[in-house]
């Protein structure tokens, strides 16, 4: 049986597990994932190179540059990885989260060439999200972060964290890629702004309710169920079926009530 996860800190809300085995359920495939969740990636090198393959998550996608053997192009210019292939022991790492956030723009029919775009964040997942965005057209792109100079490394044109609320009416799109704990609060936004929430689980945006009816929210899902059907691509170089991990999550949804 092939062996696959996601390696990450604090993540037993991850529906990844549900979406894999339901994926390689469908295809027939001998495989597992499971959450590999740990404190310090050094002390289980040894342990994920037993692995075919896995994911990484936060707070573990910049971090884990350092023990790549070998780096994707795109992995190269964002300095983010989020999907390992393991050969003979070897690690090559790719970011399928690029993949995951074009297929959710592309679902919504979003266009970008206008549009005035903030992105909260400049982690591994905003990295990712800039560089689409700077590669679709977007060139009206701002970024703010919880420390300055992270943000300043994607864009000159930065937004002071503490102060991004004020001017969230400014911005036609905006997206949050910053973990569930630190809370976005847009109180200033305004109507028919669409927003990004790659959180899927837990929700950390709050839109004053006199406007929330007026925005558009899309939720992570669709960027989960993408980067996790690139990353099967990756390790198996076989078709994806998006329909059975879209039909997990829709069975979760209706044993949740």
């Amino acid at each position: 049986m092939k062996r696959f996860g996601l390696v990450g800190k604090k993540i037993s809300y991850s529906l990844s597990p549900l979406i894999h085995n339901a994926h390689f359920e469908s295809l027939g495939i001998n495989a597992y994932y499971e959450l590999i969740d740990i404190d310090d990636l050094s002390k289980h090198l040894d342990v994920l190179r037993t692995y075919d393959g896995f994911n990484i998550t936060v707070p573990y996608k910049e971090s884990f540059l350092t023990y790549l053997d070998e780096l994707s192009d795109e992995v190269k210019v964002i300095e983010a990885v989020n999907c390992v292939v393991v050969v003979n022991g070897k690690f090559k790492g790719y970011n399928t989260d690029i993949y995951g956030i074009y297929k959710t723009l592309s679902q919504h029919n979003l266009q970008l060439g206008r549009k005035k775009v903030l992105i909260i964040g400049a982690g591994g997942a905003g990295k990712a999200v800039y560089y689409v965005l700077k590669n679709n057209t977007s060139h009206d792109i701002y970024v703010t972060n919880r420390t300055s100079a992270k943000a300043t490394e994607l864009t000159k044109q930065v937004v002071d964290f503490t102060e991004f609320s004020k001017f969230s009416d400014e911005f036609d799109i905006i997206i949050n890629c910053v973990t569930p704990e630190v809370p976005i609060n847009l109180t200033n936004i305004k109507p028919n702004t669409t927003i990004i929430d790659i959180n899927y689980q837990k929700h950390n945006i709050n839109i004053p309710t006199s406007i929330r009816d007026q925005v558009k929210i899309i939720d992570g899902y669709a960027m989960l169920i993408y980067q996790a059907a690139r990353s099967f691509e990756l390790w198996f170089n076989l078709a994806q079926n998006v329909d059975a991990m879209y039909l997990a999550l829709e069975r979760r949804s209706k044993n949740a009530y």
